[in-house]
């Protein structure tokens, strides 16, 4: 999920669409956003619907994804999943700054 994450804050949502089908979690995408109609009812599941769009964190997306797929589990399916994507994001930030920074200087 952090992987699915960092791909959807760079607008990426292929392997996320072809997961959430898989799955058989509702999931409809209108160019822009990203809608998950939410899974299944209490107790299994929260049934909570949620989106991703452009303009979103990474750890928002992450939980946006968790409940999706995990309904209101999430944080016990993927307990350390914040921790992780915390440390993932501060990497591609700084590939980012660096590839601005190189690009800069070509200039």
């Amino acid at each position: 999920m952090v992987e699915l994450a960092i791909k959807a804050w760079h607008g990426d949502y292929e392997e996320i669409i072809k997961l959430a089908e898989a799955s058989g979690v509702p999931v409809e995408y209108n160019g822009k956003t990203l809608c998950f109609r939410g899974r299944g009812e209490y107790p299994n599941y929260s049934g909570v619907p949620t989106a991703i769009y452009r303009g979103l964190d990474p750890i928002t997306i992450l939980v946006c994804l968790g409940f999706a797929f995990f309904g209101m589990y999430w944080p016990w399916v993927m307990p350390n999943a914040m921790i992780i994507l915390n440390k993932r994001w501060r990497e591609e930030v700084k590939k980012r700054k660096k590839t601005e920074k190189a690009e800069k200087q070509k200039k």
